[in-house]
């Protein structure tokens, strides 16, 4: 029930009292209720279910469900429906065995809205609040600027008010949303005036409907007719019959029957012939691995703080170190000769992979030309395109040179050809 009552001492009542046989009658001393409204306190006749005493007790208009840890907190329920209190799980148990009597002169009932209910009040409610919106807009094309300026400091201040004293989220429904989003659109600058939510919000709204939009924008139509199958399995025959035939020939002869279809469609229908397998990478670069070489110079500090060069030949093939030399200024002139005495008596690689740093001068190029090498620089920039040569020299430094203190360039020298010696006979990677 929702509505108001009237509940007085009126004979009515007292008929009502004495023929039910109540005991400890407090209806002479009860104030009467002449607005009586939910949560306040009623005269009622239960019947207690242990001892089946009748009696006339003041109870609070509201239901406690049994499953309420807190009786002081959180909404009551006030009224239920006649077709589901037997079922619904907040009345079942309240409605088998603990009903009771409330003896009134007058019930008003609650006058209905004049909006309407269900469905259409979540479609008129929004569109009220829109047109509202719409009307407030064209008058602000003819108030004067104090007016509206007045107005915006007054509605920024409720809505300081009303954010310091909310303690829930505000309930933003899709009409909302498109509002504020075509205010972003229109002014961008509206962010900082938005209080009731994050700019962050809006800004992800916008991007959303702009996904949305475009997604839409790009969706899947209806494309080309698709092939019948038996069109279908007359091209897997055709290409399993003519092996040498292509999509364009038998795209051909199917225009001579009559048929229309694609050229694409034939070539997706045509069987799938299974190929000899190829090398991959890997296995093309191991077997071009002994005719390649690389070549990179590095820094290495004195004691002195001079700066000495060395210099790394490194053959591809098995790893191997062709030359680790040192000086104090790589001339082109001198890095030629270290490639020279690296590969000596052997046979020259095919290929020389270096960066481009101004120490391979004329010189050098000349020299390599001669040799029959190939010059190969990397690209600007691209140490990982001689990967060989720069993790070698990382681990030159982190084995090595970390741990040694260089005095002169013939101590530099002596160090690195000790590391050669070693790399060479016990840590290369292949035998």
């Amino acid at each position: 029930m929702c509505g108001r009552v009237i509940q007085s001492s009126e004979p009515l009542a007292f008929a009502i009292v004495d023929g039910m046989d109540v005991r400890d009658s407090r209806l002479h001393n009860h104030p009467p209720r002449w607005n009586a409204a939910p949560s306040q306190e009623l005269l009622v006749i239960r019947r207690n279910h242990k001892s089946g005493e009748v009696s006339l007790d003041p109870l609070r208009w509201g239901l406690i469900p049994n499953w309420c840890n807190d009786p002081q907190g959180g909404r009551k329920p006030i009224n239920a429906e006649c077709e589901t209190v037997h079922t619904l799980p907040t009345f079942r148990d309240a409605y088998r065995s603990r009903r009771c009597i409330l003896p009134v002169d007058v019930c008003i009932p609650q006058i209905p809205s004049a909006w309407p209910e269900g469905p259409n009040r979540a479609i008129i409610l929004p569109m009220r609040a829109l047109l509202n919106l719409i009307r407030w807009m064209l008058l602000g094309l003819v108030r004067s600027r104090t007016s509206i300026e007045a107005e915006n400091v007054a509605l920024r201040h409720q809505l300081s008010v009303l954010c310091r004293s909310a303690t829930k989220r505000p309930v933003l429904r899709m009409s909302d949303r498109l509002v504020f989003i075509l205010l972003y659109r229109l002014a961008p600058p509206i962010l900082n005036a938005v209080t009731i939510m994050r700019p962050e919000t809006i800004v992800r709204w916008h991007r959303a409907g702009f996904r949305s939009f475009w997604r839409w924008k790009s969706r899947r139509r209806a494309g080309r007719p698709s092939v019948a199958p038996e069109i279908r399995r007359l091209i897997r025959e055709m290409s399993l019959a003519n092996p040498l035939w292509g999509a364009p020939r038998i795209h051909g002869e199917l225009l001579k029957l009559g048929i229309d279809v694609g050229q694409t469609s034939v070539a997706k229908s045509m069987a799938r012939r299974r190929r000899p397998p190829s090398q991959g990478w890997r296995t093309f670069l191991l077997n071009h691995a002994d005719g390649i070489a690389s070549i990179d110079l590095f820094v290495v500090p004195t004691i002195s703080f001079r700066s000495l060069y060395g210099l790394l030949v490194l053959g591809h093939g098995r790893r191997r170190i062709l030359s680790l030399a040192a000086t104090v200024h790589p001339t082109a002139e001198w890095v030629a000769q270290q490639v020279t005495e690296a590969c000596g008596w052997d046979v020259a690689p095919q290929y020389l992979i270096r960066d481009r740093d101004r120490a391979y001068g004329d010189a050098f190029t000349r020299r390599i030309r001669a040799m029959g090498i190939r010059d190969r620089p990397t690209a600007p920039r691209s140490p990982w395109q001689n990967g060989y040569a720069e993790r070698l020299i990382g681990s030159i430094r982190r084995e090595c040179l970390d741990h040694v203190i260089v005095f002169c360039e013939r101590h530099l020298r002596h160090v690195l050809r000790s590391y050669a010696e070693y790399y060479n006979a016990a840590r290369r990677i292949f035998p």
